[in-house]
């Protein structure tokens, strides 16, 4: 039983991979600062997964598939970038579970910091709540959000992202699951050990917070 879970992780990993990679949304051989503040090679640009609505429906369809079936009727995530893709989550854990899901999400009020307002609190409040990332590198916002759900009465203990890829573990966030359609790793480093900045690689200033560094 065991080597079948596995297997089936493996194709549902290969064909989100496969999605991804047909909408030259992948860059390597570049030079960015991810949304954790560490600079890497690689990039996943997830607002051009999202851009196309086949791709974000399919990418959708494949976590929820991936998670146990009636696993909650409640997810969140925390904004704004994971909101399309907890979305498409959501509908098709209708599909496939035939039960009604309430999407949720959280604002960002602060540095790392989130809050579940808008009435998401009263949906939330006692019930099961799965939350879900796209991308996690460090786990932080994902981590932040978990506890945002939890300061408004929700029961988290179980997490999902779409690409983990900074091996973060379920403990780190402080759950006892997480599911992980694609783990892979990308490496990563902090700014004052990058081996691009040291080698003179110019920053993209297209991408993630790069776009932050472009002079006034």
């Amino acid at each position: 039983m065991r080597r079948g879970i596995i297997d089936r992780r493996v194709v549902l990993q290969e064909q989100a991979l496969r999605e991804i990679r047909n909408t030259g949304a992948f860059v390597d051989s570049t030079h960015v600062v991810l949304a954790s503040g560490l600079h890497s090679d690689t990039y996943v640009n997830k607002a051009m997964l999202f851009a196309r609505p086949r791709i974000g429906s399919a990418l959708g369809k494949l976590l929820a598939t991936l998670l146990p079936r009636q696993i909650t009727q409640v997810i969140g995530c925390p904004a704004v970038g994971a909101i399309s893709l907890t979305n498409w989550v959501g509908y098709h854990m209708m599909t496939l579970d035939h039960a009604p899901v309430v999407v949720t999400f959280a604002d960002k009020i602060g540095e790392r910091k989130f809050q579940f307002g808008r009435g998401f609190d009263m949906l939330m409040r006692g019930r099961e709540v799965l939350i879900i990332e796209d991308i996690v590198t460090t786990g932080g916002s994902l981590k932040a959000a978990i506890t945002a759900a939890r300061a408004v009465g929700a029961r988290v203990t179980c997490a999902a992202v779409l690409w983990n890829r900074g091996d973060v573990t379920a403990e780190q966030l402080g759950v006892t699951t997480l599911y992980s359609l694609i783990s892979m790793s990308l490496q990563a480093w902090p700014v004052e050990n990058c081996q691009l900045c040291r080698g003179g690689v110019p920053l993209n200033t297209t991408l993630s917070k790069g776009i932050q560094q472009v002079p006034k």
